[in-house]
């Protein structure tokens, strides 16, 4: 059995300059990911107000008349999955609409929207309510 192996940047091509900075970068992202609790634990600034500005434009709930999904808003109609044979829940098409950002939605992403694509998706839920801003690089 071999060793795990731990790449480091720049090696074994001889392009270490910077090596240490940018392992070091990856240690902290790496740090910060184990210690992001579990699903039920509240995260400051994701699950929990003041959210910060890059997530709060990602798939936010949207209705058509711009007030505050509650309900039947919640109910999921438009066809992304259906029953078949013996009960098998079969894939459906769905309505997801690709559309150009908005330019809220560019400023708040700012640096990371190029990596997330040019176009971004909102993904129905039904006829009235939607997640609003998936970025097509997300969605695909």
């Amino acid at each position: 059995m071999e060793w795990p192996r731990l790449p480091l940047p720049g090696w074994p091509d001889g392009g270490a300059e910077g090596a240490v900075a940018a392992l070091a970068e990856s240690a902290a992202r790496g740090r910060e990911l184990a210690a992001l609790p579990g699903p039920e634990m509240p995260v400051p600034a994701v699950t929990q107000s003041p959210v910060h500005p890059k997530i709060a434009v990602l798939a936010g709930p949207a209705t058509l008349s711009g007030r505050y999904m509650d309900g039947d808003d919640f109910a999921v109609t438009a066809g992304w999955g259906h029953f078949g044979r013996a009960a098998a829940v079969m894939p459906g098409q769905g309505r997801a609409v690709e559309r150009p950002f908005a330019p809220e939605e560019r400023t708040a992403m700012s640096a990371a929207r190029p990596a997330l694509g040019e176009t971004t998706f909102d993904v129905w839920l039904n006829a009235n309510a939607c997640r609003r801003n998936v970025p097509a690089a997300v969605w695909n």
